[in-house]
């Protein structure tokens, strides 16, 4: 019945249009406006799709450099038919409207022969069928221009009470996607702060009373046609602006609304579907699509927040089935969501550059209200399946790296880590390898423990060595020497050179060893095993340059911050010694990376 129905309406618009095209925006006819571009090329290519399904397309230059596209000219009743009709059928864009045609100047398309007024109309198809116009040459008796009379004129003419139940009128027959169109136009205008839901309530209502006023019209809440084609045409010029189209993605499963003259064409990386800037405005979007439960979103959640792009500040909120963002950096506005539902796991994320802050609520809205799921989903991404992830990028997306990496050791069964202080007691957040979070519990002039929020146990913890020693004296250091990228500790091999440092200070004992920035803070261990002194960064007396491996651990302030926080632990008594397999395996179950993370 629809598509019978669609045809009748085609077949009547192509007489109306050999009718009457023969004039210039004749008074008392009215256009479903469909589209406008600020580039000609743009607009004739969408005309040439359009004339696919119908032959009544026709575009009008509409002022500030703007190319309209529209179907007509019709009655006023069959144009709202004819538009209700359409959307419904998905033929044209659901922002399409009715344009009583004054906004319209130069007709543009089709081009019409001055002399003779002569228009050729194409062929008009629907949806397979044919309604059989043929390249028909109509004839114009009369080769003077109509008359232009304003419409706008003859509603302004009108008495209040009736221009009032007119756009009463009008209204009612909005479908509601229409009014939510309408209420998305009043708020890129700055006039609605409410929920897009199509109802007409009080907010909505005050933001058309608003509009009316600030527009020079009687605030009467209720928009006539004419002024809900005036809003819609402003909506309409920023969403032809940045190129606005629908990225229809069978292999990820997502439709969505896509700045196509901002973004490039999709770059695969699941879980992400990337649509890098083009270089007019430095802006990224980024799709989620893959499959997983519960525990993978969670871990979803967690990988985007070691990525550069994440925020540094705003909110995030993480639930059983969904999970949403929005903050800053020092650069670009950032916000996206994720939502599991039946096994699939679909979201977005945009970044926008601060610079554009006008645009940036405009074209979240567009993107996020748009984005629809459908049949599909991304292959299962490897790197969420294994425990080993990239050090730098994860799926195209650069990661974010800590400001200092340092190496540190259990002292105790809850977990305290002792490491070097070297600045860390100004970082703001202070994490362990495994991304649980610890705090500052104590420091001393070189050393600071650090004692996590959550509770955990270590498996092995270091013993304090109970008896001195002699030099020189054997050490094995443990220690994240490349800052984590191994996934495991080293150890170091070397000796105790001197118990006291170069300008003779007591517990801070001179080793010659080979270490690297990472090994900071690591512990140094005998031969038995038994912690001795924390690695500190290298210093040097001023102006002077230290021969290689020539290197400072602090010995005896250990054991002060041990008794500062009531940390108990037993000292070693075993004096034998093991052999560098045991000492390797000492090192991987005591030894921790702490990040610093500004």
């Amino acid at each position: 019945m629809r598509k019978s129905s669609i045809s009748t309406i085609v077949a009547i618009l192509a007489i109306w249009t050999q009718v009457v095209l023969a004039q210039t925006v004749p008074s008392g006819l009215s256009w479903v406006q469909i589209a406008a571009h600020p580039e000609k090329f743009q607009a004739l290519e969408r005309i040439r799709n359009y004339t696919k399904n119908f032959g009544n397309v026709v575009g009008y230059e509409i002022g500030g450099g703007w190319y309209g596209i529209a179907l007509g000219p019709y009655t006023r009743t069959f144009a709202e038919d004819a538009l209700n009709e359409y959307i419904g059928s998905g033929l044209i864009p659901e922002d399409s409207f009715v344009s009583n045609g004054t906004s319209y100047q130069t007709q543009y398309y089709p081009l019409m022969n001055t002399e003779t007024m002569q228009v050729e109309t194409p062929k008009t198809t629907i949806l397979g069928d044919s309604v059989t116009t043929g390249s028909q040459i109509v004839q114009a008796e009369n080769t003077k221009e109509a008359p232009m009379i304003s419409v706008a004129a003859e509603v302004e003419a009108e008495r209040p009470e009736e221009q009032f139940a007119r756009a009463q009128s009008s209204e009612r027959n909005m479908s509601r996607k229409q009014k939510q169109i309408l209420q998305k136009a009043l708020a890129w205008s700055g006039h609605y702060t409410g929920k897009i839901d199509g109802l007409y309530g009080p907010g909505t209502r005050g933001a058309m009373t608003l509009w009316q006023t600030e527009n020079g019209f009687m605030p009467t809440g209720v928009l006539t046609a004419l002024q809900r084609e005036s809003a819609l045409n402003v909506y309409n010029s920023f969403l032809a602006d940045m190129g606005f189209g629908t990225a229809f993605d069978l292999r990820s499963g997502i439709s969505v609304e896509v700045p196509k003259n901002i973004l490039g064409s999709a770059q695969y990386d699941p879980p992400f579907i990337r649509f890098e800037s083009k270089d007019l405005i430095d802006a990224r979007l980024i799709l989620i699509s893959q499959t997983g439960g519960q525990a993978r979103l969670i871990a979803l959640f967690d990988v985007l927040q070691t990525l550069e792009l994440f925020p540094t500040n705003g909110s995030k909120e993480l639930g059983k089935s969904n999970f949403k963002f929005e903050g800053e950096t020092d650069l670009h506005y950032i916000s996206g969501f994720a939502r599991l539902n039946a096994g699939e796991i679909k979201g977005a994320i945009l970044v926008w550059p601060l610079e554009r802050g006008a645009d940036y609520q405009r074209v979240e809205d567009e993107i996020f209200g748009s984005f629809t799921r459908i049949s599909g989903v991304l292959e299962d991404p490897e790197n969420l399946n294994t425990d080993v992830s990239p050090t730098d990028y994860l799926a195209g997306l650069e990661l974010k790296q800590p400001s200092l990496s340092r190496s540190g050791v259990f002292v105790d069964q809850q977990a305290t880590v002792i490491t070097a202080r070297d600045d860390l007691d100004t970082c703001t957040n202070i994490k362990l390898g495994d991304g649980s979070n610890v705090g500052i519990a104590a420091k001393t002039d070189d050393l600071i423990a650090l004692q996590p929020t959550t509770r955990r146990a270590p498996s092995t913890i270091a013993r304090l060595r109970n008896s001195p020693i002699q030099v020189p004296h054997p050490i094995v250091i443990g220690g994240y020497s490349y800052a984590g990228a191994l996934g495991a500790p080293t150890i170091s091999l070397g000796s105790v050179q001197s118990l006291v440092d170069l300008e003779g200070r007591n517990g801070i004992i001179r080793l010659q060893v080979n270490t690297l920035l990472g090994d900071i803070g690591g512990p140094v261990f005998d031969k038995t095993g038994a912690l001795i002194a924390i690695l500190l960064p290298s210093r040097a007396p001023t102006n002077k340059q230290l021969p290689s491996g020539v290197h400072f651990a602090a010995s005896a302030q250990i054991s002060k911050l041990m008794q500062v926080l009531g940390v108990t632990s037993k000292p070693t008594t075993n004096l034998k010694k093991i052999d560098t397999v045991s000492l390797s395996k000492l090192a991987l179950e005591t030894v921790v990376l702490v990040q610093c993370w500004d």
